[in-house]
């Protein structure tokens, strides 16, 4: 017999559940289960320079061996969850399940041949860790609430971005510099300002979609908004913020059918035609386009536009280095160390993983990108959608996934993939039966 709530552990129909203080031994597992994901959210995407930024941080950086002490925990209870759980086994040899398994096998390959091979091991264990903690939250706790436990991870960051700026605003300022004579100030608080701005800009986007798919009420998204607005804006960080803006309307494609948002979309592009006709007849058009520029730049350049912030000839070196080694790559963790002249990374995510992994890594990437897409458009469900396409925009010139210790946006891409067939082999009323046995309490519309 299993346990009404989970399935967690075998025991005979006479026998009570073990109990430790109190607590059955199921509720331990599950609460264990939902305060790693929490922190994992929250801890994974912590990057305070002045701590540790070294590349070999596995052996000598506090920040990452205490990230990678959380994720083999995460880990460990994954893997008692595949033990125990024939759903979790039965989502893990799904088709996604099995390229990302392979993904994870890769990284255990290319670690025999890597420029730093403790390192590169170190991350294949984080990731698989990853990989088991993602379905076996998705089996034991249900879609509702790992979906809350990720909210509150990052609104959990969020506030303690704001609060390191208030207390250590040394710390919280990152100096970013774009020529002999150009810097800019950027605000991070506990991580590298683009890490930050693409948690705020998703938080939002996550619960936009939760309001909007009837999980969250209006007004929590609203009492959080302004947060996840200043935590944008000081970040200076575009990426999230154009991926947001091709993800917003494709979340509200429902909505966008109904002839009244047409009309009203079809009034606000008239608006805006009629404005930039009379900013033309007024400024010129000349100097209406270097506002424009200046605005949407930080160097106030038009070459930084069309080269995507110098991205162009780093995509170009990341190419002609995985060509160098292009069955299993560099080895993870390898990228900082032959990408040192071009930004440390590839900007990236395909190429990052041809970097480290190799290109079969980095097809197989790409298969399950696009399959997440095809699924979230697919799926009535507006978070599933809201995921698949900005984490495949943000990608596209960012590595939201890969780094050598994963952060939250892995955690969120695993989940991204294996929530559609868990969706589909779940037994009928199991989220039903799975949050009333747990007794949520999250506050839905």
């Amino acid at each position: 017999m299993m346990s009404s709530s989970a399935q967690t552990i075998d025991r005979s129909a006479s026998s009570a559940p073990p109990r430790v203080s109190g607590i059955s031994v199921d509720q331990l597992y599950l609460w264990s289960l939902r305060l790693t994901i929490i922190g994992i959210v929250f801890a994974a995407n912590i990057d305070l320079p002045r701590i540790d930024r070294s590349v070999d941080s596995f052996k000598t950086g506090p920040q990452a061996i205490i990230k990678f002490a959380i994720l083999v925990f995460g880990g460990a209870l994954g893997l008692w969850g595949w033990w125990t759980n024939p759903l979790t086994r039965r989502l893990l040899i799904s088709i996604q399940g099995g390229l990302l398994a392979i993904v994870c096998g890769i990284h255990f390959l290319s670690a025999t041949q890597a420029l730093e091979m403790k390192i590169a091991f170190a991350s294949g264990v984080a990731f698989t860790s990853m990989y088991f903690l993602a379905a076996t939250a998705l089996t034991f706790l249900g879609t509702q609430r790992v979906l809350f436990d990720i909210l509150y991870g990052m609104l959990l960051y969020l506030i303690g971005c704001l609060v390191a700026y208030v207390v250590i605003p040394d710390m919280s300022v990152w100096v970013e510099v774009l020529g002999p004579k150009q810097e800019v100030i950027r605000i991070g608080g506990l991580g590298h300002p683009n890490i930050s701005g693409r948690t705020a800009v998703y938080c939002g986007l996550f619960m936009f979609a939760a309001c909007y798919g009837g999980q969250l009420q209006w007004r929590w998204f609203l009492l959080w908004l302004p947060l996840l607005l200043l935590e944008a804006a000081v970040s200076l960080s575009r990426t999230p913020v154009i991926a947001a803006i091709v993800t917003f309307p494709i979340v509200c494609l429902p909505l966008l059918r109904r002839p009244s948002t047409i009309y009203a979309i079809g009034l606000a592009v008239l608006v805006g035609a009629i404005g930039l006709l009379f900013a033309e007849s007024t400024v010129g058009s000349e100097r209406a386009l270097s506002k424009f520029v200046g605005a949407s730049t930080k160097t106030g350049q038009a070459e930084e536009i069309y080269t995507a912030t110098g991205r162009t000839r780093i995509w170009q070196e990341a190419f002609k280095i995985a060509s160098e080694r292009p069955l299993l790559g560099h080895g993870a963790g390898g990228s900082p160390i032959v990408m040192a002249g071009f930004s440390g990374h590839a900007h990236n995510v395909f190429l990052e993983v041809a970097v480290n992994l190799g290109f079969p890594a980095a097809a197989l990437v790409l298969v399950l990108m696009i399959w997440n897409l095809r699924d979230g458009m697919k799926s009535k469900q507006p978070i599933l959608v809201a995921s698949a396409v900005f984490i495949f925009v943000v990608s596209l010139a960012e590595r939201p996934l890969f780094s050598p210790v994963p952060d939250s946006m892995s955690m969120i891409w695993f989940l991204t993939t294996l929530w559609p067939v868990y969706i589909r082999i779940a037994p009928e009323g199991r989220e039903t039966m799975i949050l009333s046995s747990t007794k949520s309490r999250e506050p839905t519309s």
